[in-house]
Order: structure tokens, then sequence, then C-alpha cells
């Protein structure tokens, strides 16, 4: 074990170069963990220890560091210094000392970049709360790194919230779905959102392939289908887009309710009026006609639920009410106040997220039950 000589003292008194210190701060950090030192050479180490975190050479802190990443005893105070240090100070600290505690993590995940998020993520025990500060702060990567770590407690809500900030992520969404004992709540959510080998092992796994897999399945492919027209489309790329799921087959209530909740109000038009068989003008004219007559009559023209006429009079409104909110904040904006405003009309649990509110419609058959949230506020 390295030992603090006579000499090493004089040299580092003759030739204090950053080399020597680095050599010197590794030494006393090795007997720092000697458990026969007496407390009076403990303090002494530890002062110098407190000396050596404000050297202005990284190098003779960054071997400290190495020293006292996974010394149970050393002083919080040194600790939590080395650990907001600069990068290669601070990750052997972040990564392994256990005297770090967890509103030291959550502050250290609020406040510093990846990479120190990216320690912290890896650590052999992540709690609930430093889990859910990186779910909340960190990056795809640093998510994706967190949920892959079968030391990390994830609980139910902060899957809940990765699910809602990551769904477009297919890392993380791949990742969160093979941790063990997923709740079966989660399971069915990331069955929509995981890539198809994750999706088969997931539903098996969770014993939902029969009851849920052919409908989740489904809305997934809507989804992804969706997502291929871009936001800004012109009206005839929207025409040619749906001319093309016309044909699949693919202009369906579970469809035309996606494209509503997510501000693709032209695309409604053009759905309508082409399963009805009328120009678009015309569809225009009853689709917002002010009566529930023009509603009504375009629904059964179109050979639609009776009860999408009063989806399409709540959400239409909606839509046209976020069409002024910049495309980048609108998907997000609209989809949270068309749950708010259509789920709180469906029996059971308040569905939590696009698919779920899609997939309680069609259980119901689109039907509604009476309003009962009059206004909707977008956020």
């Amino acid at each position: 074990m390295p030992v603090l000589t006579e000499e090493d003292v004089a040299k580092l008194l003759k030739e204090p170069t950053p080399e020597i210190k680095a050599q010197a701060a590794s030494k006393i950090a090795a007997v720092h963990k000697r458990p026969d030192l007496t407390p009076k050479e403990r303090a002494l180490a530890e002062s110098i220890f407190r000396v050596m975190i404000r050297d202005a050479d990284s190098r003779v802190r960054a071997a400290l560091a190495d020293q006292l990443k996974d010394n149970a005893m050393v002083p919080h105070d040194v600790a939590l210094a080395l650990a907001r240090d600069v990068e290669q100070v601070a990750v052997p600290m972040l990564h392994n000392s256990l005297v770090l505690t967890d509103d030291d993590l959550v502050e250290l995940v609020r406040t510093r970049p990846a990479s120190f998020q990216m320690a912290i993520a890896q650590r052999e025990h992540v709690s609930k709360a430093v889990s859910e500060a990186i779910a909340d702060h960190g990056s795809e990567d640093v998510v994706g790194t967190l949920v892959k770590n079968p030391g990390a407690e994830v609980s139910d809500r902060v899957g809940a919230k990765i699910i809602d900030l990551f769904s477009g992520s297919e890392l993380v969404m791949d990742q969160l779905a093979q941790r063990q004992a997923l709740p079966v709540h989660l399971a069915e959510r990331l069955v929509t959102l995981v890539s198809k080998n994750i999706r088969l092992q997931l539903a098996e796994s969770h014993g939902i392939l029969d009851a849920l897999s052919e409908t989740v399945i489904r809305l997934g492919r809507e989804r992804a289908t969706l997502d291929l027209l871009p936001v800004d489309a012109t009206a005839q790329q929207i025409e040619t887009f749906v001319d093309a799921l016309r044909v699949k087959g693919s202009v369906t209530p579970s469809m035309i309710t996606r494209m509503l909740c997510t501000g693709r109000l032209l695309a409604v038009e053009c759905a309508l009026s082409k399963l009805c068989g009328i120009p678009r003008g015309n569809a225009q004219a009853l689709i917002h006609d002010s009566g529930p007559l023009g509603l009504r009559s375009i629904v059964r023209a179109a050979g639609l639920p009776d009860g999408m006429h009063e989806l399409l009079r709540v959400a239409i409104p909606l839509a046209r009410r976020f069409e002024t909110v910049p495309p980048a904040e609108r998907r997000r904006a609209l989809v949270s106040a068309a749950i708010a405003a259509l789920g709180s009309r469906l029996p059971g649990d308040p569905p939590r997220d696009l698919e779920m509110l899609i997939a309680g419609l069609e259980r119901n058959d689109f039907d509604l039950a009476p309003e009962r949230r009059l206004e909707v506020v977008p956020s």
C-alpha cells in the first residue's frame, strides 16, 4: 500500500510540479483508507485533501478523485467539491462515491451537463428520486442508460413520465420495455412504441398478446403512417397522402381522430370528402356548419360510427383554436387539450396519452358521454 515518505515530502517541497503533487495526492488518499490510522492522522490527511481540491491544476484533483471515489470515509464536503469539479475530476466520484447523498445527486443532475448525468445514471444503485430527476432533465442517451441499468429504481410514476417525454425514442422505449417487473399498465402503453422484436417479447411476457396486441399494433402503425406526412404539408401533398390511405382502406375513425388530435384539420376535411365522394369545398361547408345537421350528415355519408359526429363537434373547434400556435408547440399542446376535452367523457380511468384516448374511443364505438368539461383552455 502506498505510503507518503519523507522523501516524497522533500520532493514535493522542492519541486511542486502538477505531476509530483498528483502522485502525492494519490498516496495520501490511499493512506486515508487504512483502518489503523489514528484520528489525528486521519484529520491531517483530510486537511491536505481540502488544500488539494483547491489546486489550480486539474491533474492533482483528478488523481485525488480517482483514489477517493470508492472511499466511504471521505468527508462529505470533499466528495461534493470533487463531484462539482470539471468532468475528468467529477465523473469517477459521480459514478462511484457512496458519500454523495440523493440530494447531492439530484442537484448535480439538474445543474450539470450530460456527461455528469450519464455517470450518475450508471451508478450501481440509483434511487427513485434520482431516477425522476434524470427523467426530467436527462437527454435521450442518458435516460436510455438509466432504464437499462438494473440497479436503477424506476417507479411507476417515473416510467409513465419517461413514456410521456420519450415516446418518440425507440432506444429509450425498447430499454424500458425490457426492464424486469414492468407493470402491466406501462407494458400496454409501450406495445405501440417499441420495435417489432421487443413488442413481441413485451406482449408475450405480460400476457397481453391476445387481448391487446392486434389493436395496439394497428394503432402504432397508424401513428407511424401519419408521422410520414410533414406538419407543413401542402394541400396537394395532403390530398395525395389521403388518396393513398383510402386505397389501402386506412381512412378509419381512429385515423381521422388521430388527424384531428394532432392538428391536421385539412387532412380530416380531405378524408371526409373522399369517403363521401364529394368535393372538398362541400365537405368543408358541412364540417364547419354551426348546426349539428352538417356534421351528422357527413358522418353518415362517410359510413362512420354515429358517435363520430359528437367527437368532431368537440375536436374540430379545438383544432382550429390551435392553428395559430407555432408548429413546434402545437402538437403537444393540442394532444393535451384533446385528452382533457374528450378523455373526461370516457368511462374508466382518464387516458394518459393519445393512444389510450383513441383506444378508449374505439372501445365505446366513438360515443362520448354528456360533456362534463365545457371549456378547455389551451396550455
